[in-house]
């Protein structure tokens, strides 16, 4: 079947209007807006990742990546830096100061975690030859005030356990040893942390006693002649006799 095309309808001027001859305009493309509202976008988004870089609060700062015991020396591989979002004035070290910690010694347990600061070490110090530093926690209920100060010289008690019966007067041999130094202390709480220097053939039999809860210090006299030697005494005593 053809399909016939209609005659041309005339206009009131005599000319015919052929409507197959019309030009139908194409529809208009809307690409440059679209790309425009786009462009903004983008732009509008790439703006506030800048504003946000260049005014955020974020900073790296050092952290303990793995656990250091009181006494450890720390190295890099104890430290790890972790992104810090605060604007307040905190005691922490940024990432650029590892050299203050690394070859320092640890004064305290240092938990994994935890944000590293100098107060949590020290300067590593080369021991006498013949002398050992051994770390103990003792109650600070249980310390002299003295005792628990850098410097100070103390006695190491062996404290009885209840098998050994509760004679309180049986002191013989119950010094491990006399006269160490306390090289450092720290307050944890309820605890005090102290780093012992004592003869190196001591070290292992305070630390081996310290695992038990068996410790206690007595502060004693810095000075050689504090104490009185107890067969002195005795002389005195006959001597006053006399």
């Amino acid at each position: 079947m053809v399909a016939q095309r209609a005659a041309p309808a005339e206009t009131g001027s005599g000319r015919q209007f052929d409507l197959g001859q019309l030009e139908v305009g194409g529809r208009r493309s809307r690409f440059p807006e679209v790309a425009l509202g786009l462009l903004l976008i983008v732009g509008s988004a790439l703006g506030a990742l800048a504003w946000q870089t260049f005014n955020s609060s974020n900073r790296l700062v050092l952290a303990a990546r793995n656990a250091v015991a009181v006494g450890e020396v720390v190295s890099a591989d104890h430290l790890q830096s972790v992104e810090l979002a605060s604007d307040d004035v905190l005691n922490v070290l940024a990432d650029t100061d590892v050299e203050l910690l690394v070859g320092q010694v640890a004064l305290v347990d240092i938990a994994p975690g935890t944000l590293m600061t100098v107060d949590l070490v020290g300067p590593a110090v080369d021991l006498p030859a013949g002398q050992a530093e051994v770390g103990i926690s003792v109650e600070l209920a249980d310390l002299p005030d003295r005792a628990a100060v850098s410097g100070a010289v103390v006695d190491v008690i062996l404290m009885p356990t209840a098998a050994e019966g509760a004679d309180l007067f049986a002191v013989d041999d119950v010094v491990l040893v006399g006269r160490a130094v306390v090289v450092e202390a720290v307050v944890d709480g309820p605890v005090v942390r102290l780093a012992l220097s004592v003869p190196d053939d001591d070290a292992a039999r305070i630390a081996r006693a310290a695992s038990l809860d068996r410790v206690r210090l007595i502060a004693v006299s810095d000075s050689a002649d504090g104490n009185t030697a107890s067969g002195d005494t005795d002389e005195v005593e006959e001597d006053a006799g006399s």
